[in-house]
């Protein structure tokens, strides 16, 4: 898709269209799927400094990046998913030996609602990754706990700033 169609798909998502930071010319499409396996992946390549492990019953760990104020916080967390996903994607232009286009996959900034703060213990300023499907739908990613979330109007109309890359 072209940097004016994913404009007006960001738009219609009703996300503030000033504020985006598009600079490619064109842009591909991410899976859920490739956005999770994504997430593993920058996860694994962590320290394990950086990953937090919780016992989720039955003898079962969740791994999860580590939470550090100012250092591995949320923006933090969302930008390092960003930057890996460019890597695989400039790494997949070599070995195929072919030109592609940015993800239509980034980070944003926005003010998290009530129900945000129940459910993962944030409120006020935070940052999550976006990403637009091949049906066109613009998706939400939270990295510091590695699951699809949905941002209602209120939370959506707050963003004011976000990058694809």
């Amino acid at each position: 898709m072209t940097q004016s169609d994913l404009r007006s798909l960001l738009v219609a998502a009703g996300l503030p269209a000033s504020l985006w930071q598009l600079p490619d010319l064109t842009y591909e499409t991410v899976t859920e799927s490739f956005v999770m396996e994504n997430w593993l992946a920058w996860l694994d390549a962590r320290p394990e400094e950086l990953v937090t492990r919780y016992d989720v019953g039955g003898g079962l760990m969740r791994r999860i990046p580590r939470w550090i104020e100012s250092a591995g916080d949320c923006d933090n967390l969302a930008i390092g998913t960003t930057a890996w996903a460019n890597t695989g994607n400039a790494l997949a232009a070599v070995k195929r030996k072919q030109a592609r286009g940015g993800l239509a996959y980034g980070f944003l900034f926005y003010v998290a609602g009530p129900a945000r703060l129940e459910n993962f213990k944030i409120a006020g300023g935070h940052s999550i990754n976006w990403f637009v499907t091949p049906l066109n739908q613009v998706r939400f990613f939270e990295p510091g706990m590695g699951e699809l979330v949905d941002l209602n109007t209120t939370e959506r109309s707050t963003s004011w700033f976000g990058l694809a890359a």
